[in-house]
């Protein structure tokens, strides 16, 4: 896949999130969070399922590789954790622009610290003044966006 796509995809991807936040922060307000992210990974394994079976041609219809690491298969655990506590935050206080907000700020610390110091078997880069200057810019960003409704 060319390179000129992936910022498209990524920022499609970040509207489906917010949606998917926003649509399950609604149902937990009616329900309860686990119930609501019980719902989300139900439909999102019915999901993942049919785009198994559509485009999954060229790994002869495995589920599971032994060649894979065995943290790479924890992405549901951590998932299953940031769905319950974005249904907590998304109805709190918070909002959705502050929860989303907050969300992007941990993403981007994590992503940074697993950049510098190679987890998981990335890359090791080096911490950089613009990496400081992109934290404390969303950091920045989330504080105005949470107390401007105060």
């Amino acid at each position: 896949m060319k390179s000129r796509y992936f910022t498209p995809i990524a920022t499609a991807a970040g509207g489906l999130l917010a949606s998917m936040i926003f649509l399950n922060g609604i149902l937990s307000r009616y329900t309860n969070p686990f119930f609501s992210s019980l719902v989300v990974h139900i439909a999102g394994l019915l999901a993942s399922l049919v785009l198994w079976l559509a485009f999954n041609r060229h790994v002869n219809g495995k589920l599971f590789s032994l060649n894979a690491p065995f943290w790479s298969y924890l992405g549901g655990v951590t998932g299953a954790f940031a769905v319950v506590s974005s249904n907590i935050a998304v109805n709190s206080p918070l909002g959705l622009a502050g929860s989303l907000s907050c969300f992007i700020l941990g993403q981007t610390i994590t992503a940074i610290v697993i950049d510098h110091f190679g987890f998981f078997g990335s890359a090791r880069r080096r911490l950089t003044v613009t990496d400081g200057l992109r934290v404390g810019c969303i950091l920045a960003g989330s504080l105005l966006l949470i107390n401007a409704g105060a």
